[in-house]
């Protein structure tokens, strides 16, 4: 099955944040239901979560589960139907100035201005108001872009290169990117996660959809898996690795004791509980783990969200 992961990665500056039972928050969706038309099947529907600070979240649902709309509601260009979704305690589809000028977006299909990176770059710097030459230029040397050259003469991998240069030079508050590492070959994709890595900082919070969860399965702390309109889980990484593993086994091999198996190449992948799991067990991955709450959620919500008195801060 093919899912897609969003990350994000969130921290924020308490004076500018709320505060729900002594946990700072910087974006709070609260009851959201949003659909296309009026009579439509709602893509997001009684949808809660709040993002807190120093978080990387890995957002995972199916093509059609609303992660791409989420993003959009986030950015403030669509407006929900009921519910609300607040930036700061604001309103994001207001779109006031203040917000704009901590907020990018890299959507999926880009269109690139027929100038180069550094031309466009000064525009930028005009309407964000920490834009940092000094990390463009880093981005520029690891990205190995050519800055006198137009964007529109680059290659695919090239031009989406670029425009995460120019994202992350802004240093906005919320970057939400929608397949940032599509069209970029392998050497590209370790530059893409190092510059990911070096753009994050304690005031940002960054977001990143993308059906390519290797690309970007080193940057998680949080998971997060929407269905059917729904939140199915929101757990830490950490509690993942604590209370789950991973077995590869033989074809025919016993998967007793499992909780979830799947056929792969050359065997089975089965999930056992951390606890009395075999001994040759691995942390599980992330399209495997998707798998496996989409299968049984209810089983795997109980055994994720549920706080034992040694886990509770996980």
């Amino acid at each position: 099955m093919q899912c897609t992961i969003v990350v994000i990665h969130h921290n924020s500056n308490a004076d500018y944040s709320e505060t729900t039972s002594n946990i700072t928050v910087m974006i709070k969706v609260n009851n959201l239901k949003f659909s296309y038309t009026r009579s439509g099947f709602p893509v997001l529907d009684n949808f809660s979560i709040d993002f807190e600070p120093g978080k990387i979240y890995g957002l995972l649902g199916k093509n059609g589960s609303g992660k791409s709309t989420l993003l959009y509601l986030l950015a403030g260009l669509l407006r929900p139907k009921n519910g609300s979704v607040t930036h700061n305690g604001e309103p994001t589809f207001r779109r006031s100035p203040a917000i704009l000028s901590e907020t990018y977006i890299v959507p999926e299909v880009i269109e690139t201005p027929n100038r180069t990176i550094l031309e466009h770059a000064k525009e930028l710097g005009s309407f964000y108001p920490r834009f940092d030459k000094d990390f463009l230029d880093f981005c520029i040397k690891e990205f190995e872009i050519e800055p006198d050259k137009s964007m529109t003469q680059m290659s695919m991998g090239q031009r989406k290169k670029a425009y995460v240069s120019l994202a992350l030079a802004t240093r906005p508050r919320l970057l939400l990117m929608d397949e940032p590492s599509n069209g970029m070959d392998i050497p590209s994709k370790s530059q893409f996660r190092k510059v990911i890595a070096a753009g994050a900082d304690d005031d940002s919070t960054i977001i990143i959809s993308t059906h390519q969860a290797h690309d970007i399965e080193n940057l998680i702390d949080q998971i997060v898996i929407i269905d059917n309109t729904r939140l199915l889980i929101n757990v830490p990484l950490q509690r993942v690795t604590d209370r789950l593993s991973l077995r590869l086994q033989a074809l025919g091999q016993s998967v007793e004791g499992a909780i979830f198996s799947q056929p792969v190449l050359g065997g089975i992948a089965a999930i056992y509980p951390a606890t009395g799991a075999p001994d040759d067990t691995f942390p599980i991955d992330l399209e495997t783990l998707f798998n496996a709450v989409l299968s049984s959620p209810q089983q795997f919500s109980q055994i994720l969200n549920e706080n034992p008195c040694n886990d509770e801060n996980k």
